[in-house]
């Protein structure tokens, strides 16, 4: 009898949705938080479901605590518009023009995922991409335009983007807080969020059609960085089955990672500084009001070794091989630094004592192999080692991985400029694979070609096997070999894709040799 009324209820409530938006909604489901009514693409191939709440809104008391569980809602949910992004300062600037950036309303309650999901089937089960957006943890939002799931679902997948805390609201550390915490701990909110919305992908997907075992954590920049910190956290083991580090793999992280300890001295002589002396006080401030200190605290907002959520760096727990092993798809862009203004434009002496202090001992040998006499050599040296640089710490820290996760690795290099007559310059420019990878040339206004469209189609078939299968080849693809000691090879992605070499012998030699000593002396 009881299941009789809950059919008659959902009967009534689908009707009265479908009346009410005919043209938009699609298939109402259900999932732990009640009835829920999304979008259908322009071409029907795609049910789309936004703004949906994964976890409670952290306001007030809530501000700086683990997400608890998101509240249950009466009636259908109209899931249509995307929710608040997390606080943040941001602008579109060159090379980021709007498309890259968050467009929609910042507020504290911010923890929302957005769902597309391809047309169901019954009994067919998709994989799932769950994406985070990077900004250096301090911008950023699951809804630019660049990085819309729709495309990537119609080839089979089910896409999430998710929003997560950032700057000071994500990554403060404090004492008090600390003490507050039942797993002594503080900092890395944003972590929790991130872990908090795969805990609700895991219980509510197959409503969406997906497969909660088949899981991929994909992240660009600091979403790269977070996709290696839960791939590095042992509470997020059975939740992710592979990891996408797109422009975040580094053998030695720029910014070392700090201890719970550190952080807390950082943070708490800051704002004592400032005349603010506890927690009570920080709680008590507006949103906007704190929000002005995240960018007076640079390289301290992000995580850090808590000792629960990381119980030791990243770097660490890969080391002895204690992450949760799973398969990594990751690479760089050619020009990852072209926004800064001084990209290739040091005077060749400027650039000599820029390289003499990074290299030390290694300078001669470095200077062999990028001379800078001349202002033409000092240009080309400084691109070319930037770029070799990258590529070589991205491809030993892949053999590390490999080593001792003891699974298969497949590393990229991507080189191809976005095609932009008006700033040639900018080239290959950070995060400018993401619009290739989603297929979303058409969100972005540049004068594609045929070889941009065919390149993202082929880009987004190889991430789209990959959260299928862990393994991104297939027969119509130009083969891409997993990581191998032996062989000093990777995938360029350019008009032409192909394997080849990663680096010359000798200059792989060279970076090998530098970055190992500066290991041994950690």
């Amino acid at each position: 009898m009881r299941r009789k009324i809950y059919s008659y209820l959902y009967l009534v409530i689908l009707f009265s949705v479908h009346q009410s938006h005919a043209a938009r909604v699609a298939d109402t489901l259900m999932v732990k938080q009640g009835f829920l009514a999304g979008s259908i693409s322009t071409d029907g191939r795609t049910r789309i479901y936004k703004g949906i709440p994964y976890a409670s809104p952290p306001l007030g008391i809530l501000r700086w605590k683990e997400p608890q569980p998101a509240q249950h809602w009466k009636g259908v949910r109209l899931a249509l518009e995307y929710g608040n992004s997390a606080m943040q300062l941001t602008a579109a600037r060159n090379p980021w023009t709007p498309e890259f950036i968050n467009d929609q309303p910042v507020a504290e309650d911010c923890l929302y995922l957005n769902i597309w999901a391809p047309k169901h089937h019954k009994g067919k089960k998709y994989a799932v991409l769950v994406y985070i957006h990077g900004g250096g943890y301090v911008e950023g939002s699951g809804s630019t335009s660049i990085a819309d799931g729709e495309n990537l679902a119609k080839k089979g997948i089910i896409v999430v983007s998710i929003n997560y805390r950032l700057g000071i609201f994500g990554f403060f550390t404090h004492p008090e807080l600390t003490a507050e915490s039942q797993h002594h701990a503080s900092g890395n909110y944003g972590l929790m969020d991130q872990l908090a919305a795969l805990k609700w992908i895991r219980e509510n997907i197959s409503a969406f059609g997906g497969d909660s075992k088949r899981v991929t954590v994909c992240g660009q920049s600091a979403g790269a960085g977070c996709v290696h910190n839960l791939i590095a956290s042992p509470l997020c083991k059975g939740l992710i089955s592979a990891g996408i580090a797109q422009s975040g793999s580094d053998l030695i992280p720029r910014t070392p990672m700090l201890n719970l300890s550190q952080a807390e001295k950082t943070c708490q002589d800051f704002f004592a500084s400032a005349g603010i002396y506890s927690l009570q006080q920080l709680r008590a401030l507006p949103a906007t009001e704190l929000l002005s200190y995240t960018k007076k605290l640079p390289g301290i907002l992000r995580p850090v070794a808590d000792g629960w959520f990381l119980p030791e760096s990243v770097s660490e727990i890969y080391r002895q091989g204690k992450q949760n092993r799973v398969p990594v798809l990751t690479g760089i862009n050619a020009d990852e630094g072209s926004a800064k203004s001084s990209y290739g434009k040091l005077h060749a002496q400027d650039f000599q004592q820029q390289s003499q202090l990074s290299y030390k001992a290694f300078y001669f040998a470095f200077n062999r192999l990028y001379p800078s006499e001349t202002i033409t050599q000092a240009a080309k040296a400084q691109i070319e080692s930037a770029r070799d640089f990258g590529l070589a710490s991205t491809w030993l820290w892949a053999i590390s991985y490999s080593k001792t996760a003891q699974i298969p690795v497949y590393t990229y290099y991507f080189s191809h400029p976005i095609p932009w007559p008006e700033f040639p310059q900018y080239g290959a420019f950070h995060s400018s694979e993401i619009p290739y990878v989603f297929h979303n040339l058409d969100r972005l206004n540049r004068p594609w070609t045929t070889e941009d469209k065919r390149l993202s189609e082929m880009m987004s078939a190889y991430w789209v096997n990959f959260v299928n299968t862990g393994n991104p080849n297939e027969a119509k693809l130009p083969r891409w070999p997993k990581i191998n000691p032996g062989k000093n090879q990777t995938l360029y992605i350019d008009t032409l894709i192909r394997s080849k070499e990663a680096l010359s012998e000798n200059k792989m030699h060279f970076f090998e040799n530098f970055f190992y000593s500066l290991l041994k002396r950690r």
